[in-house]
């Protein structure tokens, strides 16, 4: 199933059980896929879903931050649910050690 596809489904989801706030951010994320889709004129691939979440993400990242300089608690909560809700859609995370012993695989591929 492609990603645009199962966001729609979770926005089904959303609606039938009634979660309103997860229901408001995947109608914004499908618009900003929407959007893109409309400025490259062509439907797009996962990878390029992928990139548009992480251009939402990292918008609702600076707001936190905008949210915690001003004390605004009850912005702050609700932004986290919503960073929450995006980070379902990206691609599972490397952890630090899987990380360094990556990295230390591709160091002995150059010695």
């Amino acid at each position: 199933m492609k990603l645009s596809d199962q966001i729609k489904e979770d926005m089904k989801a959303a609606m039938k059980g009634k979660d309103t706030r997860t229901l408001g951010m995947l109608r914004l994320l499908l618009a900003s896929i929407k959007n893109k889709a409309i400025e490259l004129r062509r439907e797009l691939d996962d990878a390029e879903v992928i990139s548009v979440v992480r251009s939402d993400l990292k918008k609702l990242k600076d707001a936190l931050e905008d949210f915690t300089k001003a004390a605004r608690q009850d912005l702050i909560d609700k932004t986290k649910e919503e960073i929450e809700v995006l980070k379902k859609f990206l691609p599972p995370q490397m952890t630090d050690d899987e990380l360094r012993e990556e990295f230390s695989k591709a160091e002995k591929r150059f010695d």
